[in-house]
C-alpha cells in the first residue's frame, strides 16, 4: 500500500508539475526566440530580427527574484 501511495504522489507532484513547467519554458523560447528566428529563415534576404530581450529579461529576472527570496526563506527557517 506504501509503495502505492509513494507511486500516486509521484504522478501527481512530480509528473505534472514537470509537464506544466516544460510547457511553460516552450512557450517562453517560442515567443521570443524561435517565432523570430523561423520569420528569418522564410525571409533570408532580410536582416535577422532583434530578439525581444527587455520582455525576456524582465521574465528572467523576475523568476530569479522569487527563486532568491525562497532560497532565503528556507535558509532561514520561514517557511511551514
Amino acid at each position: 500500500m506504501l509503495i502505492f501511495a509513494n507511486l500516486l504522489y509521484f504522478l501527481r507532484y512530480s509528473f505534472f508539475f514537470n509537464i506544466k513547467n516544460w510547457v511553460c519554458g516552450f512557450a517562453l523560447a517560442y515567443n521570443f526566440i524561435i517565432k523570430d528566428l523561423f520569420t528569418w529563415e522564410l525571409q533570408p534576404e532580410a536582416a535577422p530580427p532583434d530578439l525581444q530581450m527587455e520582455h525576456l529579461t524582465t521574465v528572467l529576472l523576475g523568476m530569479l527574484g522569487l527563486g532568491g527570496l525562497r532560497t532565503y526563506e528556507k535558509l532561514n527557517d520561514k517557511t511551514k
